[in-house]
């Protein structure tokens, strides 16, 4: 007896992955691995939690998922631009 290998997309080796999110007044959706799914909506086992402008949050049990929009983008808060000094401020004279 011979047993068909078994066939899994790249999508599903890889785990879920956030490919959009739609946020309005009235509901809030998380487009993942191609599927829409609303906040409290499930995606195989793990229920939909929390949907933001860059990640969704996936729970299954007492897991929890953080599917990032753009994973390899880290945010960094920004330095405070440096005030200009005027011109001849650094010692110089001006004549």
């Amino acid at each position: 007896m011979t047993l068909a290998p078994q066939v899994t997309s790249a999508a599903e080796a890889l785990g879920p992955e956030l490919q959009s999110v739609l946020i309005s007044p009235a509901r809030r959706i998380a487009v993942i691995n191609g599927e829409s799914v609303a906040l409290g909506g499930k995606i195989g086992e793990a229920t939909l939690v929390r949907v933001t402008e860059s990640e969704a949050v996936l729970k299954q049990g007492s897991d929890m998922r953080v599917l990032k929009l753009y994973p390899s983008v880290e945010k960094t808060p920004s330095r405070p631009l440096a005030a200009k000094e005027p011109k001849g401020a650094k010692g110089e004279s001006q004549r």
